[in-house]
């Protein structure tokens, strides 16, 4: 039995002893909350949101003001106009709701995208520093319990990310 585990974890041993493992840690999180990039993407965001969130007020108060005119219409009118008019009222809410979902879709996909971008340079950042540095493992600060200072790469991750891609052009939502 002794034999067999020998055998077993000889080839791990000797795989270990011909690749120098030189370990570098990064913390993702930090990198993602404070990228230059990231903050420029959440710029473009809200504004976005802002726009939209103004339509959707406008629409709001129309949609209000049509249900009041239609709540006063109910006495002056026939039944059958009224229940045409309510009808065509509760067409427009549903097609308001549908180009609310319709909205919050797009702003996903284009936030979506960004975020591909910024993970997409990211990722070439940390490949370029791992060869430079011949590292073989990176960890993140978030799997790691303790770190020595010296081991760490998430500043000059950011430094150089920041360089690479110090802004992100979003598509217009909904196009």
């Amino acid at each position: 039995m002794v034999a067999l585990a020998a055998c077993i974890l000889r080839p791990v041993e000797t795989a270990a002893e011909e690749i120098a493992v030189k370990i570098a840690i990064i913390d993702i999180k930090y990198i993602l909350g404070n990228a230059a990039s990231i903050k420029d993407v959440q710029t473009q965001m809200r504004a976005y949101v802002d726009a939209y969130r103004e339509e959707t007020e406008q629409e709001d108060l129309a949609i209000r003001n049509a249900e009041s005119e239609l709540a006063r219409k109910r006495t002056i009118i026939s039944p059958e106009a009224y229940a045409e008019e309510r009808r065509k009222f509760e067409q427009r809410l549903i097609e308001a709701r549908g180009k609310v979902e319709q909205r919050k879709r797009s702003l996903n996909v284009v936030q979506a995208d960004a975020m591909r971008q910024v993970q997409a340079a990211l990722n070439r950042v940390v490949t370029t520093i791992a060869n430079e540095n011949s590292l073989t493992l990176i960890l993140s600060k978030e799997q790691t319990i303790l770190v020595a200072k010296p081991l760490e790469i998430t500043d000059i991750v950011l430094q150089r990310l920041d360089q690479e891609l110090p802004s992100v052009t979003l598509a217009t939502p909904g196009q």
